[in-house]
């Protein structure tokens, strides 16, 4: 999904690295699990302020992005649009987002998460 929406927005990724990297739940370890499955890195982007903690106490740089329209672009309102049947929710994710999202049935596994049939 976000490979698809970079390649749409015509973004090189010869030199990005899209690795999912699963929660361990257990943020005294958090660092090393995150660079076991990356290669060399010393600057990390976040926002999220427990990420940032863990990888400033392990000494990497950590360059915090501005906030992006977050009452627009908001995941909560996004789900909610969905189980709505709302297509309000195409114009806020990327074209190849929701295609995908409907290619797999997001949109009814949401309804099914939220009791509506």
């Amino acid at each position: 999904m976000i490979r698809e929406s970079l390649l749409e927005e015509n973004i090189d990724l010869s030199s990005i690295y899209l690795i999912p990297v699963p929660d361990i739940l257990m943020n005294n370890v958090w660092v090393s699990h995150v660079r076991s499955f990356s290669p060399n890195f010393d600057i990390v982007f976040a926002r999220n302020p427990l990420v940032i903690r863990l990888f400033k106490e392990a000494g990497f740089e950590i360059l915090i992005p501005p906030p992006y329209d977050r009452e627009k672009y908001n995941s909560t309102l996004i789900r909610r649009l969905i189980i709505e049947n709302n297509d309000e929710w195409k114009k806020l994710v990327p074209q190849k987002v929701a295609e995908y999202i409907l290619k797999i049935r997001g949109d009814e596994r949401l309804k099914a998460i939220a009791g509506i049939y």
